[in-house]
């Protein structure tokens, strides 16, 4: 299940963040995923919350932005939503087209309170 793989990288990536902003207490991660990213939604969010609950006391909320696939057409350059993974532009047919949205698999923002050693210049 490389979902829990991909949990585990995250929470490294929020750890480094973390410390990085000087920030403690997480409360809530948000993520942007394509619907094409290969990502199961449902087991990211449950490897996460298992694993983010060994990390924090209490654990974030995750919020999944899903992304839908969108792609652009060479011909007439035309942006679509492809649907039902039918990649042919709906203007002119193209079957050349090059996707621009939707297998991303991105960290849009944390939520989190800052650590009050480091404010008022404490830095």
């Amino acid at each position: 299940m490389h979902e829990r793989s991909l949990a585990l990288a995250l929470i490294r990536q929020i750890e480094e963040e973390l410390r990085r902003r000087h920030l403690r207490r997480l409360v809530e991660v948000r993520l942007s995923m394509g619907e094409f990213a290969g990502v199961e939604p449902r087991l990211l969010a449950s490897a996460f919350e298992e694993l983010a609950a060994a990390h924090w006391t209490p654990p974030p909320r995750l919020r999944c932005d899903i992304i839908p696939l969108r792609a652009r057409c060479r011909a007439c350059a035309v942006e679509f939503e492809v649907n039902r993974f039918r990649f042919a532009c709906p203007a002119c047919d193209s079957r050349q087209v090059d996707l621009t949205a939707g297998e991303e698999l991105q960290l849009v923002s944390l939520q989190a309170e800052s650590d009050p050693q480091f404010m008022d210049g404490a830095l």
